[in-house]
């Protein structure tokens, strides 16, 4: 039986704890490691989705984050850090949206009543 996920739901579940650059030094594992599994796993994805004011509205929107998983001597590092675009950077700064993203226009609501 699956369970239904609301939007909201959906977004604080993908992405909504990530907000900020994290490093967890001994990720906790269950089982064992194969000793032969070194090096690092690096990946991109979603990162910042919700600004003081506003959420953005969709995934492809959020600002974006890498990902690394380190393996070594049977043990697990992560660490993650935003990619520190333009967008980011002045989200940063002043805490609103001042670029069109795919989904997300800082202007649509003040031509909302002409469009």
């Amino acid at each position: 039986m699956h369970k239904t996920v609301s939007p909201d739901d959906f977004f604080a579940l993908g992405i909504g704890q990530n907000q900020t650059t994290s490093q967890i030094p001994d990720v906790p594992i269950t089982g064992t490691m194969p000793p032969w599994l070194t090096g690092s796993y690096i990946r991109n994805g979603p990162g910042m989705l919700q600004l003081p004011d506003k959420r953005l509205n969709h995934w492809f929107d959020a600002q974006g984050a890498l990902h690394k998983f380190e393996f070594a001597n049977g043990r697990v590092s992560y660490c993650s850090k935003m990619i520190e675009s333009q967008s980011y950077k002045f989200i940063r700064d002043n805490g609103t949206l001042n670029y069109s993203e795919f989904a997300t226009d800082p202007c649509k609501s003040m031509f909302g009543k002409v469009m």
